[in-house]
Parts: structure tokens; C-alpha cells; sequence
């Protein structure tokens, strides 16, 4: 083990108290052990704080502290006694730290216990009481870690050790050599079974646990077929199938080793999974009230409300080590409460015998009302983490990024370092108690799907906080380097996005009343206290106080404003909306008013400004509470409605346009010689469009007054910022000019947005739907410019809101068609320099070479759909009418990537105005839909994700771990390169002979490829766009080649597949079983489909063995036969243990290939046994109807019971394995000694 991970386990040991004890403690025996004596750690630390440790009980602890000491000492011995006995170097040098530590730590806690006999008042020996309770149970979980990491090692070790002698086994060149070599085989597999059934055993319930046992099974289940294997290649060792098939097996067994070994190296379960993490509190508590509102006696003994109790006191404590100090001690007091009654109920019930009694429901009742009190205190703890720790989430990293990438002159590497260490400290801290904040709010968490949202959020901050080291490191060896400061930018924006995803899931979570009282309550203290620290001239304090109290405010207009978004009401929505402005614009005022008195802290006038702003931004907080409630709102008629929107189209007018038919205009017709009709045009399109509550289709008016600087003031894009100057100054001619580039620039949006629908799904499609407004805004706001342009007076002030919210609806679609394409964009701009490349080996130089890369795809989907063999396929008129679309999606691709070379030519030039920029941009955007688009229907084309292509896909987007992906593409892959083999012999009538091959070998390339730029990307912190292209080709290449080879295997082995296919669709419709009838009638089918299927392939082993029991003419093919149909039996067994799965995991594509390997198999097999001279007619058609799985049909002859050899023999002399189990036996029943003194003791 090293260092690092050495280092970890400590850590996580240590501070286990901020960490459910199932993330560090995942062995059954292991877990009794230590979760009552971490119980008892938390009864003494709450009796301390509640000052119940009385002067008696000190003079009784010093008897069972020389107990427990006398206890640690004896555990420590036999600990490391029997580290010695197992002859692992390892363990033995594990061991001596922890029990020393543990030996000490026994030690310690009877010296505390004496301390306190001579100074009973001493709160410093109380504490170290408690600390030396902690550091046994600390201890202990660290004796435990070794003794479990010695156990694994042995694991290991012979599974090594069975590798070795599988390789003997695989070069044994005669039988006499075999046979040797399967004794110490069959050794090694009866340890390493031994091994790993007491680990499973002993382990609970995990996904590794579940994945440990499959690996151990197949390894027990392929001892028959690799002797046989084995037997038939060296009796046959030119028969290329038996080669194929002995390969096949071996291999088989030794991916399952590997895969082993791995499963045992990575921590097994150390990992903690979800279902296991979130809402735990409340399941338990729950349950527990359940107990307590219908008391049964039966249900009120000891062992039934240990566990529960236990439980909730242990999260309880979490949340206490890590909450303010009121809500501490009310946790801790609850928690006392707890124990007391929990004590008074089963000593009543034990008393009583069971009996019910009126003083027993009176406890219950009392406890119910202290759980329900508890449940309470846990939500305001939850509230006040957020409070506390999730406010200005963005702004730590954000302060970092802009402090880190200011260019700066004289600053060398230590000067920089220096510079950003205060910010660094700040931005890790911050992020330690976000996530500690974010991990508890898990625990409380009741719905599935939000707490995986929260698990994802926190994994991607993890992986972001494991970033930022090295890229701040890099900056200050190459301060000037501008790749780096746009990777740190990039890091930024990504943490934004992070922190967005976070917030809304605290929106499902939290209830936004409380929350928002709480708000109040906390900017209420900060006035209070900021305004006593201004009267103190306590400047940091007072700058503290009020950061945190426009922050606060400032969270309360993001909490609302995500609630409003969601609202439904339009008039409640505009009316909450109207409240969350005036508390936006009190938020300004407020920090106007605060740096008034930082700068005259002296200042009477200054002071009693802010009272007076800290005092309206409390009123306005406390009105937007009251307006969740509808109440405090204006009035339904107050012009304070109109101007809520800040020139947005309502919500129901966009609902309008979506549920219509889309209007098409033709931007190329929009300017007219007459301005009138585009106004017409206008106010038609809205009176079509216009919803119900709408009373005129006039845009929103606010008082605006249209005059030099409005413009100016206005954020708006800079060709509607030319045009309304053009408009001003009665340039008519330049107005023309800049109309005419304003139209290209929205055709460009229009366009690309209409792409992108085709290919993005809601929310995003939501979003790209606001291109309909712009189709709106264009005419009308060209037709107001020509009116304006002739007579300024009119129409100016609507001019200048039309020209903002035209600008807005451009701005906001660019930025959503960006994101949708971003690394097509970002590598459009860089091909014609506007961005630096990111990476040096960049393969794809220009947009041509782009071009040829698409255009392989597009004729290798022409040499599938137009090859002859398959034109007779049943799929192939769905794939030509795809292709066609392919062919006119090219089409157009080509066509704006022309288009695109030309505006780049054009801001080649020196000094392009900002019009042909804008122009450009557009023609890099709608190029880059253009492409994802064509993508998209190569997709369409591709179909059925065979290969866990887009599993791939999607952990390379979110950056999560890639292995197990990688692994299972790789191992599907070469599934599909073994039926194609496998199918060879039958391509000799359809003239496919020598494409098969070819097809093949360009699959395991690509394949081959493909693994090497994923993993390139994987450990690149910001992956380079020709990277990108080449993952998203690769992709696709790989996909088609497959689909080609597939097509020709359904028309190979079409019959065979159809036939486990219909089994395998069964198990699809239990997926998403609710435990009704029909699902339980859907298992029961496709249980009774697969059992019949299996003995179906008992059947044709059968009827093949007695058939070839005859003369000696079937000697040779005869273990080649075999082979095939033991592979059947195999893979048939694997196949529908898969399939009964799909309901937890639904990976189809971890079936797809073994279907395709199986019916390959039940092909070759019928090809063999027709290639056999004298082979009867009758065997060959109930072969057939067999592997067809005919019901109609049943051979009558039912397979025998298959003899099993004994394959596990007992070794003459004990290995190391089996010595290390021996002296383990009385390992746990030293440490039940600890416990059981701690019980009696606290």
C-alpha cells in the first residue's frame, strides 16, 4: 500500500466523525464492533456536555478504566501475536503502530479517570476522558484496516499464484504435462475460492461485493470447459476452432482474474454508494415514529430500538460537530433526551413482561414528541449549513481566477504565490465547508434523483479542486502563458455552472418560507451587529457584517428567482417580481450607503443613511417573503408591473408561439420600401400570437428617455447600436448598410437555431425556441428604425426597448447554439487564429481536412447501404432513406464551410469592422450546427448502441471515470471481432468471404484508436478540439464498421439470434417493475423462457454426445463439437444471468454482444455438424429447432443430469493462506473484550 493511500486512510480515520461510519468500516464483523463503541463514544461526549458525569460515577470508572486498559493491552497483544504467526512482513509492519496507539491510548484514559478522582472539577480531564475514549476507537478501526489489508493481500497472492498456473497449464505441450500442471492449478482455485468466500462472506452489502462474486463464479464454473479445452487442442492441434475456443476460455479466465485482483486493489467496498448515503435520517427517523405512534411490546425490546436510536443520535452528532453553537446544544439536549427515554421504555417493558401499560404509552408519546422536535432542529441545522456555508459559492474562485490571470510586471514565480496564497487559503477553506455543508444535506435528501444530482455536483467540485493546484503552479512557472489563463477561465465558468446545479437542487430540498424567515432573522443580526461595530469604529468587523448581509440578500433574490422561474401564474410571477426588483435595487443602495461609511466612519449623516438603507433592505427581504404568500403584491393595475421584465416577451406569448404552427418569414424579404408594412407585419404576427390576458400587442413600455447617451447606457449589440446611431443622425445610406448586415447576422441565428432543434431535447430546446422572437423583433424593429430615421420625435423611446430586447434574444440564442457545439466553435475560431490551439500535436490543420474526415464517414455509409448482400435485408430501405439524409446534410455542410472561408477571408483583412466580425462569428456557429447535425443523423443511421459507445460519450462530457467504460467498449468490441470469425465458414455461399476479415481487423484498429485518444482526453485537464474531433469520428467510424459487420451477421445467423433475442426482450419489460401483478407475471414469463431456452442447449448437448457416440469415423470433429456446445452452455447462462438484471442496470449493450457471439456459436455449430460425413438428418433439424427455441418442437428426449467432476482437492500441507485463516480465528473474540468493558463503562 502507499503512502499517499496510507495517508488517506488516516485522514478518513481521524476525522471519522464528520463521515458515516459505513464510508470507513465495510466488513459485517468489523461493523458490530465498532458501531456500538462509536454509540458509547457519543452517550459519554453528550453526558459531558449536558454535565451529568456526576463525583459517584468518577470513583466507579476507575475499576472499568483499568478494565478496559487491562482489555486494550490484551487486544493489542493477541493483534500483533498473530501478525507475527502470519508470516506477512506487511501486516507485522502495520500492526506495531496501531496497537501501540490503541496500548497508549488504554493507558491514557485510566490516567484521565485518576485525574478526574483527585479533581473532580477539572473540565480539562473530562475532555481528555473523552479524547482518549475516541483515540481506542480510532485505534481499534486501525487494527482492524490491517488485518483486513493482510487479508486481501492473501487474496491476491493466490490469485497470482493461479495466474501462474494457468499460464503452465496454457503452454502444456502433451497430456502427461496437462495433468501435472492441473494439480497445482486446482490448488491455487481451492485457496484462492477459500479466500474470497470468507471476504464475501463477511462483507456487506455492495456493488463490488456483487461484481467479486460474479468474477469467483465464472472462475468456478470454467474448470470443466478449460479441460476439455485443453484436451481437444492437444489431441487436435491444427483444428483452427479448437485453437479459436481453447483461446476463447483461457482468455476468458484470465480477464476474470484480473478482474479480481482489481476489484481487491481498489479499496473494496471502502467506497461508499449512494443508496447507501442519502436519506438516511430521515428513513430511520421515520421508521422510529412509526414504532412510537402504535407502540407494540414486542417492538419496544432493547435490540429493536438499539439500532434506530443509535442511528439517529449518530447523525444527530454529525450535524452538532458542525453547527452553530444554539443549534449544537439543542441537538446534543435532543440526543440526551433520546437516550433517557429510550432507557425508561425498555426498562418499563422488561418490568411489565411485556404487558402494555397506560405509563408506557405516555413514554412513547413523549418520545414521539421529541423525535418530531428533533426532525425540526435538523431542518433549521440544514438551513443554516446553507446559510453559513453556501452563500457567495461563486465568488471565492471567481476573486482567485481574476487575482491569478491580472497581468502583472516584476512578479516572479514566489512573488505571484505569495500574492495568491490569502486567496487560496480563503478559496479551500470555503470549498471544505461547502462540501461538508453539501455531504450532510445528502444525508436529509428523501428523492433518488436529487441526491444524485448532489453526488455529481460534489464529485465535479472534487475534480475541480484537484485541478486548481497544478494550473495555479503552471501559471507561476510561465506568468505571461495565455493558455493557461483561459484554462483557468474555463475552470471558473465550470465551477459556476457547478454551483448553479447545487443551488437547484437545494430548491428541492429546502422549503423556501423557512428558509426565507431564517434569511430575515440572520440579516436582522447583521444590522444589528454592524451598526454596533460602526459605533465601536470596529472597521473589520463592521465589514464583515455587512458583507454578509448584502450576501445574504443578494441569495434571497437567487433563491426567488429560480422560484418565480418555475412559477405558473403570471400575474402571482409578475407581482413576486416587482418585489424581487425593489430588493434588488434596496441591495445596491445599501452597499452605496455602506462605503459611505467606511469612508466617513465618523460620520453622523453617514450613519444614519445606513440605518436607514439596512432598514428598507430588511423590509423589502421581509416583503418578498410575504409575497410567496401572495400577499403585500401591488396592484394587478400598478404601472410598477409594466416595467418588471426588463423588455422580456411574457411567458404565455412564448407558451403562443410554441403551441402554433412556426411562422416562416424570408429574412431576405424583411426590408421594405415602405417601413409601414414591416410594422403591419408586426402588429399581425402579434394579434395572431397574442395570449389571453394580453390587452394590446404593444411591447412593455417603461420610462426611458430616448437621448444621447441611452445607448450608451443600454447593453446592447453593437450592430443594433450602430443602426439606432445611423437612425439618430439621419444616415440613411449607412442605415441601409448596417440593416442589410443585421439581417445576415439573424438569418445566421435563425438558421442555426432551427438546426440545433433537430438535435438538442428541453431545456435547451426551450431556450433555442427564442429564435421565433427574434423572426418577430426584426421586421418590426427595421420598420421603427426607417420611422425614426425620417422623423426622431416618433417612436423613439420604443426604438430603444425593441433595440435592447432584439439584442438580448440575439445574445441569448448565440449563447445557447454555442453551448450546444462548443468545441465545433472553438475550433472553427482557432483554425482561422482568433483562438490560440490548445494543444501543439494538433492533427487536423484546416477546415478541408475536416471536410475529408466527414466525407470517409459519408462513403463509408454508402459502402454499407448500397452493398449487394445487403440490399435484400429487411433494415436496408430504413438505411437508405437515412442515407439520403446523410447525403443532404453533407451537402450542406460543404456548402457552409465555402461559406464560412469566405468570411474568414474577409476578417483576414487589416482592421475588419466589427459587422464583419459579428458576420463571421454567426457563419463559425451555424458551420458548427451544421456539423453536430450531421452527426446526429449519422447516429440515427448507426442505431443500437452495441458497443457502450455512448455511455463513453456521455462520462467524457460530465469528465467522470473512464476505465470501466473503456473496458467494457474493448471487451464488447472484441465479442464482435469472435462471432465474426466465427462466421467465416458460412460466408462461402454469399460471395462475403473475404470482407468479413478485412471488417474485422478495421474493428479492432479503430478500436484500438479510439481507447487511445479517450484516454488522452482523460488526463488532460482541458481537452485540445482536435482531440475532441478525432474522439467524436473515431466514434462514429468504429460504430459503422460494427453496424456493417452486424448486418451481415443477422443475415448469417438471423434465425439463432431472433430466437435468444425474444428471450432477452422479455426481461425489458420489467424494467421499471413496481412489484404489480403484471410485472410479477413478466418475470415469471421471462423466467420460464429462459429456463426452457437453457434446457433447450442441455438438450442439443445431449442429442450431439449420443450421436457421436458411434464408430470411430467421428473421432477427430468430435471434441471440436463438443468445445463449440460447452462454449453455448457457457454463454447461455451468462446471457440470461445479464438480462435478469436489466430492471437494476439497463446497459443493454453489455447483452447486445454476447447475443451476437451466441447465435455466431449456434451458426457454427449447425455448419459443423452439416460439414460431418454420416452426421443424421433428424439431429441436424432438432439441433436446429433447438437453438431456434421452438416450442412447437421439443426433442423428447430430456437431457440427463450432467455428472460434475470434483475439481477441488485438498492440498497434503497447509499453504500461507490457509496458516493466516488458522490464526485469525481468535481475532474478534479478543476485540468483544473492548467492547463489551466500553459498554459496561459509559
Amino acid at each position: 500500500m502507499t503512502y499517499g493511500e496510507n495517508m488517506a486512510k488516516t485522514e478518513a480515520v481521524e476525522c471519522f466523525s464528520l463521515y458515516d461510519i459505513s464510508a470507513i468500516v465495510y466488513t459485517k464483523s468489523t461493523h458490530r464492533i465498532i458501531l456500538p463503541m462509536i454509540a458509547e463514544l457519543y452517550n459519554l461526549i453528550i453526558a459531558i456536555e449536558q454535565r451529568e458525569i456526576t463525583h459517584e460515577a468518577f470513583a466507579n470508572l476507575e475499576t472499568t478504566a483499568e478494565e478496559l486498559a487491562k482489555a486494550t493491552e490484551e487486544f493489542s497483544c493477541i493483534a500483533r501475536r498473530l501478525a507475527e504467526e502470519s508470516g506477512d512482513e506487511v501486516l507485522e509492519k502495520e500492526m506495531v503502530p496501531a496497537t501501540q496507539t490503541l496500548l497508549v491510548s488504554g493507558k491514557n484514559i485510566l490516567l484521565a479517570v485518576q485525574k478526574l478522582l483527585i479533581q473532580p472539577d477539572a473540565c480539562n480531564s473530562v475532555e481528555e476522558l473523552a479524547v482518549s475514549a475516541k483515540r481506542i476507537l480510532v485505534g481499534t478501526i486501525k487494527v482492524f484496516w490491517a488485518q483486513e489489508d493482510s487479508t486481501i493481500r492473501q487474496i491476491i497472492q493466490a490469485a497470482r499464484w493461479l495466474f501462474g498456473c494457468l499460464l503452465m497449464l496454457d503452454s502444456a505441450e502433451d497430456v502427461s504435462a496437462m495433468l501435472s500442471a492441473f494439480r497445482p492449478f486446482s490448488e491455487a482455485l481451492l485457496l484462492l475460492t477459500n479466500l474470497t468466500e470468507r471476504l464475501l462472506w463477511d462483507l456487506k452489502e455492495s456493488l463490488q461485493r456483487k461484481h467479486l462474486a460474479e468474477n469467483l463464479q465464472i472462475l468456478k464454473n470454467s474448470i470443466p470447459m478449460l479441460f476439455t479445452a485443453k484436451v481437444s487442442h492437444l489431441q487436435h492441434p491444427h483444428e483452427q476452432q479448437m485453437n479459436l475456443s481453447k483461446n476463447y476460455i483461457f482468455d476468458l479466465v484470465k480477464s476474470s482474474i484480473k478482474k479480481l485482483i482489481s476489484l481487491l486493489r481498489s479499496n473494496i467496498g471502502r467506497t461508499k454508494q449512494l443508496h447507501e448515503r442519502y436519506g438516511l435520517f430521515p428513513q430511520y427517523l421515520h421508521q422510529f415514529l412509526g414504532l412510537m405512534f402504535s407502540p407494540q411490546p414486542i417492538h419496544l425490546h432493547e435490540d429493536k430500538l438499539n439500532l434506530p436510536v443509535e442511528v439517529l443520535i449518530f447523525y444527530c452528532m454529525l450535524f452538532a460537530d458542525s453547527s452553530r453553537a444554539t443549534l449544537k446544544q439543542k441537538l446534543i439536549q435532543l440526543c440526551h433526551h433520546l437516550l433517557k427515554f429510550r432507557k425508561v421504555i425498555v426498562m418499563d417493558v422488561s418490568t411489565f413482561n411485556g404487558f402494555p401499560k397506560e405509563n408506557i404509552k405516555d413514554e412513547c408519546l413523549a418520545m414521539k414528541t421529541e423525535l418530531e422536535h428533533l426532525n425540526q432542529v435538523i431542518r433549521s441545522a440544514v438551513i443554516y449549513h446553507v446559510l453559513d456555508n453556501l452563500v457567495d459559492i461563486k465568488g471565492p474562485m471567481r476573486r482567485l481566477i481574476e487575482a491569478a490571470t491580472e497581468p502583472c510586471s516584476h512578479v516572479g514565480k514566489e512573488g505571484l504565490l505569495r500574492k495568491l496564497k490569502p486567496l487560496v487559503t480563503t478559496f479551500f477553506s470555503h470549498s471544505t465547508q461547502m462540501l461538508k455543508a453539501a455531504n450532510l444535506i445528502l444525508v436529509t435528501c428523501t428523492e433518488r434523483e436529487t441526491a444524485e444530482d448532489i453526488e455529481q455536483c460534489i464529485e465535479q467540485f472534487h475534480r475541480l479542486l484537484a485541478t486548481v493546484p497544478g494550473l495555479l503552479s503552471e501559471l507561476s512557472l510561465f506568468p505571461g502563458n495565455d493558455d493557461v489563463s483561459k484554462k483557468l477561465n474555463f475552470l471558473s465558468q465550470i465551477w459556476s455552472s457547478t454551483t448553479e446545479s447545487l443551488m437547484m437542487c437545494l430548491d428541492k430540498i429546502l422549503d423556501l418560507h423557512e428558509f426565507l424567515d431564517a434569511s430575515v432573522q440572520e440579516m436582522m443580526r447583521h444590522k444589528e451587529a454592524s451598526e454596533k461595530a460602526l459605533d465601536m469604529q470596529h472597521f473589520e468587523h463592521f465589514g464583515g457584517h455587512t458583507s454578509r448581509l448584502c450576501r445574504q440578500a443578494t441569495q434571497i433574490v437567487e433563491f426567488v428567482n429560480r422560484f418565480v422561474a418555475k412559477a405558473r401564474d403570471p400575474i402571482f410571477r409578475n407581482g413576486l417580481l416587482v418585489l424581487i426588483k425593489q430588493l434588488k435595487n434596496a441591495i445596491t443602495q445599501t452597499e452605496i450607503s455602506i462605503n459611505w461609511c467606511t469612508a466617513r466612519m465618523t460620520s453622523l449623516q453617514a450613519k444614519e443613511e445606513y440605518s436607514k438603507r439596512t432598514k428598507e433592505l430588511i423590509e423589502f427581504a421581509c416583503n418578498v417573503r410575504k409575497g410567496l404568500d401572495e400577499c403585500n403584491q401591488p396592484d394587478i393595475l400598478s404601472p410598477l408591473r409594466d416595467g418588471v421584465h426588463d423588455f422580456n416577451i411574457p411567458m404565455d406569448f412564448l407558451d403562443a408561439l410554441a403551441s402554433q404552427d412556426p411562422m416562416e418569414f424570408s429574412t431576405q424579404s424583411f426590408i421594405k420600401e415602405n417601413s409601414s408594412n414591416n410594422a403591419e407585419l408586426l402588429v399581425e404576427s402579434l394579434d395572431k400570437f397574442k395570449p389571453a390576458y394580453c390587452p394590446s400587442p404593444e411591447f412593455p413600455r417603461i420610462n426611458i428617455i430616448y437621448q444621447k447617451d441611452a445607448v450608451r447606457r443600454a447593453n446592447l449589440h453593437p450592430l443594433i447600436s450602430e443602426l439606432t446611431t445611423a437612425t439618430r443622425i439621419h444616415d440613411a445610406i449607412h442605415l441601409n448598410s448596417i440593416c442589410a448586415d443585421l439581417l445576415e447576422l439573424a438569418n445566421c441565428c435563425i438558421d442555426a437555431a432551427k438546426e440545433a432543434l433537430r438535435i438538442v431535447e428541453s431545456p435547451m430546446s426551450d431556450k433555442l425556441l427564442h429564435y421565433k422572437e427574434i423572426v418577430v423583433l426584426i421586421p418590426h424593429f427595421i420598420g421603427l428604425a426607417g420611422e425614426v430615421e425620417a422623423n426622431p420625435v416618433l417612436n423613439s423611446e420604443q426604438l430603444l426597448q425593441t433595440a435592447m430586447l432584439l439584442s438580448k434574444k440575439i445574445d441569448e440564442t448565440k449563447h445557447s447554439l454555442t453551448f450546444v457545439v462548443s468545441f465545433w466553435y472553438r475550433l472553427a475560431k482557432q483554425l482561422v487564429g482568433f483562438m490560440p490551439p490548445c494543444s501543439s500535436h494538433d492533427e487536423i490543420q484546416s477546415l478541408d481536412e475536416i471536410m475529408k474526415i466527414l466525407e470517409t464517414l459519408v462513403q463509408l455509409i454508402s459502402k454499407v447501404v448500397h452493398s449487394d448482400e445487403r440490399k435484400l435485408l429487411p433494415e436496408c430501405s430504413s438505411l437508405q432513406e437515412i442515407f439520403l439524409r446523410v447525403q443532404i446534410q453533407f451537402t450542406c455542410v460543404q456548402t457552409r464551410t465555402k461559406y464560412l472561408l469566405e468570411k474568414a477571408q474577409d476578417i483576414s483583412k487589416p482592421h475588419p469592422d466589427f459587422a464583419k466580425q459579428d458576420s463571421f462569428d454567426a457563419s463559425c456557429i451555424l458551420w458548427s450546427v451544421t456539423i453536430q447535425a450531421l452527426l446526429n443523423i449519422v447516429d440515427q443511421f448507426i442505431g443500437r448502441d452495441v458497443l457502450a459507445l455512448k455511455e463513453l460519450q456521455t462520462k467524457m462530457k460530465h469528465r467522470l471515470c473512464l476505465q470501466s467504460t473503456l473496458t467494457t467498449v474493448s471487451e464488447n468490441s472484441v465479442r464482435i471481432q469472435e462471432a465474426a470469425k466465427l462466421s467465416i465458414l458460412l460466408c462461402t455461399r454469399q460471395g462475403i468471404e473475404n470482407e468479413i476479415p478485412s471488417q474485422t481487423e478495421q474493428i479492432k484498429i479503430l478500436t484500438e484508436s479510439l481507447l487511445q485518444v479517450a484516454n488522452a482526453l482523460a488526463v488532460s485537464p482541458i481537452a485540445a478540439p482536435s482531440l475532441l474531433v478525432q474522439f467524436e469520428v473515431l466514434q462514429r467510424k468504429l460504430a459503422i464498421t460494427v453496424k456493417a459487420v452486424l448486418l451481415q451477421l443477422n443475415g448469417l445467423n438471423g434465425e439463432y439470434l431472433s430466437s435468444i433475442q425474444s428471450v432477452v426482450k422479455l426481461s425489458q419489460f420489467i424494467s421499471h417493475g413496481t412489484g404489480s401483478d403484471s410485472d410479477l407475471i413478466q418475470k415469471e414469463t421471462f423466467g420460464r423462457k429462459a429456463a426452457f431456452l437453457k434446457a433447450n442447449i442441455q438438450t442439443v448437448d445431449k442429442v450431439i454426445r449420443d450421436a457421436l457416440e458411434e464408430p470411430s469415423k467421428f473421432l477427430k470433429p468430435k471434441e471440436n463439437v463438443l468445445t463449440t456446445t460447452g462454449n453455448l452452455l457457457l454463454l447461455t447462462d451468462e446471457i440470461m444471468g445479464l438480462a435478469g438484471q436489466f430492471q437494476l442496470d439497463q446497459h443493454h449493450h453489455l447483452v447486445d454482444s454476447l447475443l451476437y457471439e451466441w447465435s455466431a456459436k449456434a451458426g457454427y455449430l449447425v455448419r459443423q455438424l452439416q460439414s460431418m460425413k454420416g452426421m443424421s438428418e433428424t439431429v441436424l433439424q432438432v439441433v436446429r429447432r433447438c437453438l431456434q427455441n421452438d416450442e412447437e418442437h421439443i426433442y423428447s428426449i430430456q437431457p440427463s443430469s450432467l455428472k460434475k467432476e470434483d475439481c477441488t482437492q485438498h492440498q497434503n500441507t497447509p499453504s500461507q493462506g490457509h496458516k493466516a485463516i488458522k490464526a485469525g480465528e481468535g481475532f474478534f473474540p479478543a476485540c468483544n473484550k473492548i467492547t463489551m468493558v466500553i459498554l459496561t463503562s459509559f
